[in-house]
């Protein structure tokens, strides 16, 4: 199983396949009952085979393609990166190995950290089963068994008492013979054992759970955060709804209400601005075509035109007297080699730009080739004629005045070769980095316009770039711990999780806890694009479900946005080169839906840059207007409310607030202005109310009824039977060609569909969150992970183990659920049908650990984005910018539950058959392994819950030894004598009562820790304080170490010499560092770099809804030698002014690739401060 993230979904993508084709119909994994050791190591040995080919491929191309492979060494703020590994495998483990766990939630999160740590509390827990359990349990099973031909392949058999035990079954409960019944009791000691290990493993976790967590959230860093004092109540009464009563109402908690911000329905405007970024996105996909196109037609021209005049200007070949004449007079060999000299406009047409500060590095690849081609034909041409050789156009030269022609020639034909040579380099590095190149921003430099707008956004940091240059430089570290836990010592947390930088400016305790930094004003959440659902766009529901935003109560006129008569009369330098048939054109929207696709027949087609042009200053006027009357806007129930103490934030979750039930019972904290949903925050109470009954009736059936489509899938693999059983198949039958082409889809077709069931079904939950009105990523990564799990453990393990109860038709399903009359039929079910599927679940584990962790690794969806897709699709300055800083993401929501399942099925079998616990340290060994690299060298982390998903996957995990409980009962009570009478039912008694003591320990274990899983207690508040001071003391005294966050491993070595590879990683090394001082240099690491006063500034609008938030988008377009972007500037601020447009930081080279060598004009720095 994968990562079902944004990108890293492609190795998720990579893995189903292998699920799809071990996953069986209900009850197949049954046929795998018996299997000899043989059988099992050759089904296992094709997912060793791409495993290890998947692991030379990442070993190789590792330190080659850091983009791929550890983009988080280089594309993330300083504070997030990590350290580049170097070396071989070796050197790479002991890397993995020595990261701290500090280090891993400070720059990865505390989702990450915990997940890594479940990963490793398996291997904790099975380590120990396996050394305990096999030793005493196999030898039990397999001497004097029912069987011992371990090697031989056995048939399933529907009696458990009267199937011949063969194979890996001969180790397993089933082996024991009539007259061996008083063995079982080992089994009934190691059972206990497994429920006590266990139990107390997750007891001791769930103690390091607490303290991490608390560690984090009094950390000095975190404490700056606006999340940490800031709560959102909702299902507030329509008195309430103010500003001033809210004060009223919450004043009461320890030092009062900072901030209150009561939320509007702002559901219009969020259309508007998603509408808009649509649009804007296609005007700078247009503009950019545009460019590309007159630039073509120019090169097309150009070459036409060179072609005819040359051929009898005398000046591509000489005649053969002027080559006899220089022959004869210079006493050399006749020259064959054919000059031809290329005129100077023509190279600066293609783009040189040849200057003496900036010497051979401004050249672009393209016109090298012709300015190095001009000056050495002009040097051949000379030598040739020395003599004073009349040629045409040409005047004749002394010697002397040739020779110092000659010598200044060679200087420049040389500096062109060297040019060409950098030019190339930086064409590769261009093609390398999906075209980032550093030669943009010097190029851009000597453009005369500058935009006051770009340097106001551009100068936000520089105010203070001097106090914050030794800051940013070194970061100050944990203080001196007492201890260190060593790596057995698995029941310690790791110490010093607090010990996080403390503001660097000088501020009161009260500041230090409580000053905080909300984004730019003008900023806008990414969540107002990308999570507008398709449930509110499929026409107008009732409000009750708030899915049509309500219209500003007052009216107000809007202005004019552009100019109507300029729109008419489109003058430009691009109609030189192209008519008006030649300019991008698209196709309106179906019934004026901006979302739909436009017809053909249908709707008009227009001209895409006038009509993008139109609509971008209409709807950036009309959201302006829109913000300026905000108050228009109804209000909602729900209201942000900022404490100036973080501990009367937690104390406002944990109090009653209203005197009425359902009324302000709804408080989160610690939720991050990122992670909002904007567009939940219409839905109202019965809303919620509503959606969740349907929700939850959607994921009944769909979790009841999931079989269908896999049974269906799997017919489709039965061909033969199908073209026999229905005689409209007939002519497959008859016509042999096609029948193999047939079977040959039939063998891929079923594992192809089965794999889009299991990617999607991630998603789908994740719209049915989104439906349901989850108010922030992280609510639906709850979602998703609770109802997921469900999913998986049902049909994943129950559907495919049981045969006799699940069924592929709805009736059978229904007529089965009602002979379950009494807990003896459950616990025959389990009995008689799990112990037949172990052997499959044996080779499932170990292929899906094998295939999961060789993907993770591998990055094969990376690898095919980044070199097949991006290339394709990545055409404006933005979509490559985009594309290089967008980094692989994770939804945690959908990996636990998968880990979790692993963990259940293990437990289940780990005393049914004790080999499983060998397969399960296998498998969660590999997969911690892969998970830890990609956790700190791939994936960056945008959303995180706060570690809430990790006590909830200990709770799931309970289940397994749930069901092992009644399974090992079932069996007990089945087992029978020589005589044939029950001979362990006192086991089973025992197992009864092993599980209602199970049941309460958890209850009693959620009951003492679950006050604790979300909240901080009031006995925090002076640690928390106490522990801020300690850390400014060690500070002063000197004691505190310092870290330092580089900006990536380049290098140092010196050799005389180098092979071409280490070259090559070198150049690309300094590409990565070129590429990261340029877009990510000068970036605050966190809160506590950036200055009190900004801080102080924008505060006030942390929590202001996003749709209030949103700034004009810049568009951003290349710039070219024959000024087609800057005529298109200057067009387009006649045409309006409300469209800001740049082409700052980009440009077009000779070939018509675009490249860029900086953020784009509207990026302001403060954007990735986390909150």
């Amino acid at each position: 199983m994968g990562i079902p993230g944004t990108a890293a979904a492609f190795s998720f993508r990579d893995s189903l396949f292998a699920r799809a084709e071990s996953s069986k119909l209900p009850g197949g994994a049954q046929k795998d009952q018996g299997i000899g050791i043989v059988s099992f190591l050759t089904a296992v040995s094709s997912g060793s085979a791409i495993f290890a080919f998947q692991l030379l491929l990442f070993l190789l191309l590792r330190n080659k393609l850091a983009r791929i492979f550890k983009p988080k060494t280089y594309l993330v703020p300083r504070c997030e990166q990590t350290d580049s590994p170097n070396g071989g495998l070796i050197q790479l483990l002991r890397g993995l190995w020595n990261v701290s766990d500090q280090e891993v939630i400070r720059k990865c999160g505390l989702d990450a950290y915990l997940f890594l740590r479940y990963l490793k509390t398996l291997l904790v827990i099975f380590i120990p089963i396996a050394g305990v359990v096999i030793p005493v349990l196999v030898p039990l099973n397999y001497v004097d068994g029912r069987g011992r031909q371990l090697n031989s392949d056995g048939q399933s058999n529907t009696h458990l008492d009267l199937a011949p035990v063969t194979g890996l079954d001969t180790l397993a409960w089933g082996n024991v013979k009539a007259s061996n019944t008083n063995r079982y009791w080992a089994h009934l000691a190691m059972s206990v054992l497994v429920v006590a290990w266990v139990c107390f493993v997750f007891f001791l976790e769930m103690r390091v759970y607490i303290k991490v967590r608390q560690d984090h959230l009094t950390s000095a860093d975190h404490r700056l955060k606006p999340s940490t004092t800031t709560i959102l109540v909702s299902s507030i009464p329509e008195k309430w709804r103010t500003e001033q009563a809210l004060r009223d109402l919450f004043r009461m908690f320890p030092d009062g209400v900072k901030k209150v911000w009561v939320n509007r329905d702002l559901s219009s405007l969020l259309r508007k601005i998603a509408h808009r970024d649509a649009v804007h996105r296609r005007l700078e996909a247009a503009e950019t075509d545009l460019i590309r196109s007159v630039h073509k037609a120019q090169y097309k021209r150009g070459k036409t035109a060179e072609t005819g005049p040359r051929r009898n200007s005398g000046l591509d070949t000489m005649s053969r007297q002027d080559q006899t004449s220089c022959d004869g007079r210079n006493g050399q060999k006749s020259q064959k080699q054919m000059v031809r000299i290329k005129k100077a406009e023509g190279s600066e047409r293609n783009g040189v730009y040849l200057q003496s500060h900036l010497g051979a590095a401004r050249f672009v690849r393209g016109t090298h080739r012709s300015a190095a081609q001009e000056g050495s034909a002009k040097i051949a041409f000379n030598a040739r004629c020395s003599n004073g050789v009349s040629i045409p156009n040409q005047e004749i030269k002394s010697s002397e005045h040739i020779a110092i022609e000659e010598t200044h020639l060679a200087e420049i034909s040389q500096a062109v070769r060297a040019a060409g040579r950098t030019g190339i380099r930086m064409e590769k590095m261009a093609a390398r980095t999906n075209g980032f190149s550093p030669l943009a921003q010097a190029y851009v430099n000597d453009c005369s316009e500058e935009h006051s707008w770009i340097e106001q956004d551009q100068s936000v940091l520089n105010t203070s770039q001097n106090s914050m240059s030794e800051n940013l430089e070194k970061e100050p570290g944990p203080s001196r711990v007492l201890y260190v836990a060593k790596w057995w010592q698995f029941w310690k947390p790791p110490y010093g999780s607090s010990a996080t930088p403390v503001s660097q400016t000088k501020s009161s305790d009260h500041d230090r806890g409580n000053a905080c930094l909300s984004r730019n004003p003008s900023s806008i959440q990414v969540t107002t694009e990308s999570n507008i659902s398709l449930w509110r766009l499929m026409g107008k529901l009732p409000r009750v479900l708030g899915l049509s935003g309500q219209k500003p109560v007052g009216r107000f006129e809007y202005t004019e946005a552009c100019s109507h008569e300029l729109e008419k009369n489109w003058e430009g330098k691009w109609q030189k080169y192209l008519g008006e048939n030649d300019r991008p054109t698209h196709r309106l929207p179906l019934f004026g839906i901006w979302w739909l696709p436009g017809i053909a027949p249908f709707t008009r087609k227009v001209d895409t840059i006038s009509w993008c042009r139109r609509e971008l200053a209409r709807l950036n006027m009309e959201i302006e207007e829109d913000q300026k009357h905000e108050k228009l806007f109804p209000l909602l129930d729900s209201a942000f409310i900022q404490f100036n103490s973080q501990i009367a934030a937690h104390m406002a979750c944990q109090s009653t607030i209203h005197h009425l039930p359902e009324r302000m019972t709804s408080r989160i904290v610690g939720i991050c202005p990122k992670d909002i949903l904007w567009t939940n925050m219409a839905v109202t109470y019965w809303g919620r109310r509503l959606r969740t009954v349907t929700t939850s009736g959607l994921l009944f059936l769909m979790i009841s009824l999931w079989s269908i489509p896999v049974a269906w899938t799997g017919a489709l693999s039965q061909v033969d039977q199908l073209i026999q059983g229905y005689e409209w198949f007939s002519f497959v039958e008859k016509r042999e060609g096609l029948r193999r082409v047939v079977q040959a889809f039939s063998g891929l077709l079923p594992a192809s569909l089965l794999a889009g069931f299991l990617f999607l079904l991630p998603l789908f939950l994740d719209s049915l969150a989104d439906f349901k009105g989850a108010k922030s990523h992280s609510m639906k990564n709850e979602f998703v992970q609770k109802f997921y799990f469900a999913f998986l453990f049902i049909q994943v393990f129950l559907v495919v183990s049981i045969a006799s109860f699940f069924t592929s038709s709805v009736g059978e399903l229904a007529t089965n659920m009602k002979e379950l009359q009494k807990a003896s039929d459950v616990l025959d079910i389990l009995a008689r049908n799990l112990p037949k599927a172990a052997n499959y679940f044996f080779s499932y584990m170990i292929l899906q650990s094998l295939s999961t962790s060789s993907a993770t690794l591998l990055q094969v969806g990376s690898l095919i984005t980044w070199y097949i897709i991006a290339p394709a699709l990545d055409s404006t300055p933005r979509d490559k910018w985009s594309r290089n800083t967008t980094l692989n993401s994770v939804k945690w929501g959908a990996v636990f539950p998968v880990y979790t399942n692993f963990a259940c099925i293990a437990l289940i079998y780990c005393i049914i058959s004790p080999l499983i616990s060998v397969f399960a340290i296998i498998t969660f060994g590999l997969l911690w392994l892969a998970q830890r690299y990609a956790t700190i060298y791939v994936y960056r982390f945008d959303h995180d819950t706060g570690g809430v998903l990790y006590p909830r996957a200990i709770n799931q995990t309970l289940t397994g030894l749930y069901v092992m409980e009644l399974c090992i009962a079932g069996l007990f009570f089945i087992v029978k004598d020589e005589a044939g009478r029950p001979a362990c039912t006192a086991h089973g008694v025992i197992m009864v009562l092993l599980l209602i003591l199970t049941a309460l320990y958890q209850v009693f274990l959620n009951k003492a820790f679950d006050p604790l899983f979300r909240f901080l207690p009031i006995s925090l508040r002076d640690e928390a304080n106490e522990a801020v001071c300690q850390h400014e003391m060690l500070r002063g005294d000197g004691i505190d170490n310092s870290l330092s966050y580089p900006m990536g491993n380049v290098s140092n070595t010196n050799h005389s010499q180098e092979t071409g590879a280490k070259s090559r990683l070198k150049m690309g090394r300094k590409a990565n560092q070129s590429m990261a001082s340029s877009l990510f240099g000068g970036l605050p690491s966190g809160l506590e770099e950036v200055p009190q006063h900004q801080r102080d500034k924008l505060i006030s609008t942390a929590f202001q809804h996003g749709a209030l938030r949103a700034r004009r988008p810049v568009v951003w377009i290349p710039k070219d030698s024959l000024g087609i972007s800057d005529d298109e500037i200057r067009q387009t601020k006649r045409y309006t002014k409300h469209i800001p447009i740049s082409n700052h930081g980009a440009f077009l080279d000779s070939k018509g690739h675009v490249s860029y060598g900086r953020n784009p004009p509207d990026f302001s720095k403060l954007d990735l401060v986390k909150l």
